[in-house]
């Protein structure tokens, strides 16, 4: 049946399901995680604290568009044609850019402290620190993309995410402390 299929459409249809199987699980686990997620903060922190954590990894966000997120994918197509020398480049590329949002999340964290707010200071602070690798240490996902190992990509995505979950859980059961969370 899948070789009539195949030849209709002229595609490779178990290398699309293979490869479509194991992202979608990974989409599916990545849904889960983040529903679980909320679930947490919805039950066990007031909406204050939740707007705030939001609101840091929010402008974190914004800030790691300087890490240049658009390498991934001229990563991806270098991989998939055999050029995966140049990931010790773009990783110090994306690392060397990331500190420019990092020196915006510093100024962030200053002008923060100056106006008497800890939590937002010191959430600021930290992610002045992580922003220039939060991204640029997840480069190993488009190589294992342009290999298409999408078995490989989707577990090791999906390890994360649930670790991220079993992480950030028990720490709301203890505390509503913006920086510790």
């Amino acid at each position: 049946m899948i070789k009539r299929v195949e030849k209709f459409f002229q595609t490779d249809m178990s290398y699309i399901l293979k490869g479509g199987f194991w992202l979608g699980a990974n989409r599916f686990i990545a849904t889960i995680s983040s529903f679980l997620l909320i679930l947490a903060f919805g039950n066990l922190v007031s909406k204050t604290t939740y707007g705030v954590y939001q609101y840091i990894i929010a402008i974190a966000g914004i800030l790691s568009v300087t890490t240049l997120p658009g390498m991934t994918t001229a990563l991806n197509q270098a991989t998939a044609q055999g050029k995966e020398g140049v990931f010790p480049t773009m990783l110090a590329t994306r690392i060397r850019w990331g500190l420019i949002g990092g020196l915006f999340s510093l100024i962030t964290a200053i002008y923060y402290f100056l106006q008497g707010n800890p939590d937002l200071t010191i959430g600021f602070l930290l992610a002045s620190i992580f922003i220039p690798f939060m991204d640029s240490l997840t480069l190993w996902l488009p190589i294992l993309l342009g290999r298409k190992d999408f078995k490989h990509s989707s577990l090791y995505s999906s390890f994360f995410q649930i670790l991220k979950v079993v992480t950030i859980v028990p720490v709301l059961f203890f505390t509503n402390s913006i920086p510790i969370i």
